[in-house]
């Protein structure tokens, strides 16, 4: 695969083991708040400089960095596609989380059955990510590009989001987005 066929924006909003290389680019989200408090508290100077000294920020050119509360990521993919010529003027483009991953290694799919969703959360998200994670999820040319080449589409695994309790999503979600209709929150989750 060429180098500039895809890229992948990561976002990050505080310090994490960085994911960067020639597909995957971090960008910092909400950059334009860093004075403001956010529901982490207020970032200090050393994790501020380490976001600044390590990746891209959606703040540059035409953005909507100052609206991150509201749109969350979305502010990172909206930086992409009216900055696109910054990431390389990729043909493709993919966005995940620090700690959410895209997963190429079709391993890590297939430990767990759809019964062990919990326990799969539980490893991928709640223990430190360490600095194999490239290798471990398939983050690499060489998973990539055997995915890109073999498929057409790429979607993710059905999941049974019933059996993931996430710190009580339901009741983070009426709580803490305002004017939400928690009708719209069963109905994704049915």
């Amino acid at each position: 695969m060429e180098i500039n066929k895809l890229k992948v924006l990561v976002s990050y909003h505080k310090p994490s083991t960085l994911i960067k290389n020639d597909i995957f680019t971090p960008i910092h989200v909400g950059r334009t708040l860093k004075d403001k408090e956010s529901k982490d508290g207020k970032i200090n100077l050393d994790d501020y400089n380490w976001l600044i000294d390590n990746m891209i920020g959606d703040n540059t050119g035409d953005n909507i960095s100052s609206k991150n509360r509201e749109y969350c990521e979305l502010t990172a993919l909206y930086w992409a596609w009216k900055n696109y010529e910054q990431i390389g003027n990729p043909e493709y483009i993919g966005f995940m989380s620090y700690r959410r991953f895209l997963i190429f290694n079709e391993y890590q799919y297939d430990k767990y059955s759809q019964n062990d969703t919990e326990k799969a959360y539980r490893e991928v998200f709640e223990n430190e990510i360490d600095d194999n994670i490239l290798d471990i999820y398939g983050l690499n040319h060489q998973y990539i590009d055997e995915f890109i080449n073999e498929y057409d589409v790429i979607l993710p695994l059905k999941s049974e989001l019933k059996l993931v309790n996430t710190n009580n999503s339901r009741e983070d979600y009426i709580k803490n987005i305002p004017g939400v209709n928690v009708k719209d929150y069963d109905t994704m989750v049915d």
